[in-house]
C-alpha cells in the first residue's frame, strides 16, 4: 500500500501543476484547463503505468504541459501552425527568450518594408486601420528582430515532409508525403538544431563556431516566442466571450471596443504582458516533442511511441472548425488566406462537420492501435452520443472501456463554470438552448 505521505505529496504536487499551467493566460476555446486534475486522477485511480503521454490534438497546450510538469515525457501535435508555436514556447522554452527591450522593439519599431496583409484583409472587419498597421509591423519586427532564421514553424514545417528535417535518419513506414513535424522524434528543438547547425558552422580549419551555432538556436525561440505572444495578445484581447463574429473567435470592432474588456481601448493601447508565463516555463529532464502535423499522416507514419495517447479531437458539433475559428493566426502566420493554407483546408474537414465524422472518427482509431492506453474526451455536442462513442472505441479493439462524467460545461455566461452533475443532469435540458447544446463533458478511458 502507497504510503500515505507518499499519497499526500502527489496530491500536493498534481494541484501546484494544475494551478501553475492553469494561470497562463489562455483564452482558447475549449481548452481543457479545467479538467487538467480529472485527467490526471483517472489515469492514477485506475492504475495506469506510463511515462511518456501523445496529446495528439494539443490545441492550447495546457494538458501538454501538465504532463510535462508532472513529470512525463511528452509529445505534443496539432494541425494549426499557431497552437505548434504555443507548444513549443510553452513546452520546449525553459526560459524566457525575449527581454522587455525586445517586446518594446517588437511593438513600437516602425520598419521602412512593412508589409499590408492585415491591412488589405482585415480593416473594418476584425481591426481598425490603426490596429491592422501595428499587427502589420509587428509581423515584420519578428523577422528583423529574429533574423533570416524566422521561427522553425514557418521555415521547417513549410517545407511539410519529413525528409526535409535535419538528421531524419530513422525509419518510416506509411505515407509521409504530407507529413509536418518540427523536429526528430524524441529530440528537443534546442539539440536537434545544434546538430544541424555544427555542420554548417565551421570555419576554415573546419573548427565549429559555437557561437553562431548557439546565436541561431537562441534567435529560433525568440521568434517563435514572439509570435506566440502577439497570438496570444489577439486571442486575449479581441475573444470577448459569447456568439462567435463571423464564424470567428475575433469579436466585431464595435462590439469588442465598447466591451468592458477592452473599455475603449484599441490592441496596441494594452501591453504584452509576459510575466505570469516567464513564472512557468520549467526545465524538464524528459524530452518534449513537438509536432505540427496532420494527425492522420502522423499516426500513419507510425513514429511515435508513447504509453498513453490523449485524444481531444474536435467534436463534430458546434465550434469544432477550429482552422476558422482561428484563421485570422494562421493567416496572419503564413501571410496567405486560409483557403490557400492546403495542409490545414484539408487537415481541418476530416473532424470539423458532424456528416462524415464517422468515418474519420473510426479510420482515427484504427491506426492507434500500438498506443496499450486511449484517454479521450469527449462532449456531448458531439456528433454521435456517448454509446455510439464507447461502442466505436471498443470495435477499434480497446476491450476495457470505461466512462467518466466530468462536472464541468463550457459556457461563457457567468455562473456556469463547474455544476452539480446531479441537477446538472436532471436540468441541464430545461436550462436553455445555448446550455443544452454545450453539453456534458466525458472522458473516456480505455485499454486492451
Amino acid at each position: 500500500m502507497e504510503d500515505l505521505f507518499d499519497v499526500m505529496s502527489n496530491e500536493s504536487r498534481k494541484m501546484d501543476a494544475a494551478k501553475a499551467v492553469s494561470s497562463i493566460p489562455s483564452n482558447y476555446v475549449g481548452s481543457k484547463r479545467r479538467m487538467l486534475n480529472h485527467i490526471w486522477d483517472i489515469l492514477e485511480n485506475n492504475d495506469v503505468e506510463y511515462e511518456s503521454v501523445f496529446d495528439a490534438f494539443s490545441g492550447s497546450g495546457m494538458v501538454s504541459l501538465f504532463f510535462k510538469y508532472m513529470g512525463k515525457k511528452v509529445y505534443s501535435n496539432d494541425l494549426l501552425t499557431s497552437s505548434a508555436i504555443t507548444a513549443v514556447s510553452l513546452l520546449e522554452c525553459e526560459d524566457m527568450p525575449l527581454s522587455e527591450k525586445d517586446i518594446d522593439f517588437l511593438c513600437k519599431n516602425e520598419p521602412d518594408d512593412v508589409g499590408d496583409f492585415v491591412l488589405r484583409n482585415y480593416k473594418d472587419r476584425f481591426f481598425t486601420e490603426k490596429e491592422c498597421k501595428f499587427l502589420d509591423r509587428y509581423r515584420r519586427n519578428v523577422e528583423l528582430l529574429c533574423g533570416d532564421k524566422f521561427y522553425c514553424g514557418l521555415e521547417v514545417l513549410n517545407k511539410a515532409t519529413l525528409m526535409s528535417i535535419p538528421n531524419s535518419n530513422f525509419t518510416l513506414s506509411g505515407d509521409i508525403k504530407s507529413l509536418r513535424s518540427v523536429h526528430k522524434i524524441g529530440e528537443k528543438f534546442a539539440n536537434e538544431k545544434w546538430r544541424d547547425t555544427t555542420r554548417k558552422r565551421r570555419d576554415e580549419n573546419n573548427e565549429i563556431m559555437f557561437d553562431n551555432a548557439l546565436a541561431e538556436m537562441r534567435n529560433k525561440y525568440k521568434s517563435a516566442f514572439s509570435l506566440f505572444a502577439i497570438n496570444n495578445h489577439v486571442n486575449q484581447n479581441c475573444f470577448v466571450g459569447g456568439r462567435y463574429y463571423d464564424g470567428q473567435t475575433i469579436a466585431k470592432i464595435e462590439h469588442r471596443l465598447k466591451h468592458e474588456k477592452s473599455n475603449g481601448k484599441e490592441l496596441y493601447d494594452f501591453p504584452i504582458k509576459l510575466e505570469k508565463i516567464k513564472k512557468i516555463l520549467k526545465k524538464s529532464e524528459n524530452d518534449v516533442c513537438v509536432f505540427n502535423s496532420d494527425i492522420i499522416d502522423l499516426l500513419e507514419a507510425k513514429i511515435v511511441d508513447a504509453d498513453v495517447l490523449y485524444l481531444d479531437p474536435p467534436y463534430g458539433g458546434a465550434s469544432s472548425d477550429y482552422a476558422y475559428l482561428y484563421s485570422f493566426l494562421e493567416e496572419f502566420l503564413y501571410e496567405q488566406k486560409l483557403d490557400e493554407i492546403e495542409h490545414i483546408k484539408k487537415g481541418a474537414e476530416r473532424f470539423s462537420k458532424k456528416k462524415g465524422y464517422g468515418e474519420h472518427f473510426e479510420y482515427l482509431l484504427s491506426l492507434c492501435g500500438d498506443f496499450k492506453t486511449w484517454l479521450i474526451s469527449y462532449n456531448e455536442s458531439s456528433y454521435a452520443d456517448i454509446d455510439t462513442i464507447v461502442s466505436t472505441i471498443k470495435n477499434a479493439g480497446m476491450s476495457d472501456v470505461k466512462t467518466f462524467n466530468i462536472p464541468i460545461t463550457y459556457q461563457y455566461r457567468k455562473g456556469k463554470g463547474e455544476v452539480d452533475m446531479e441537477h446538472f443532469v436532471e436540468n441541464y435540458s430545461n436550462e436553455g438552448v445555448k446550455f443544452s447544446k454545450r453539453g456534458t463533458e466525458y472522458l473516456i478511458l480505455a485499454q486492451k
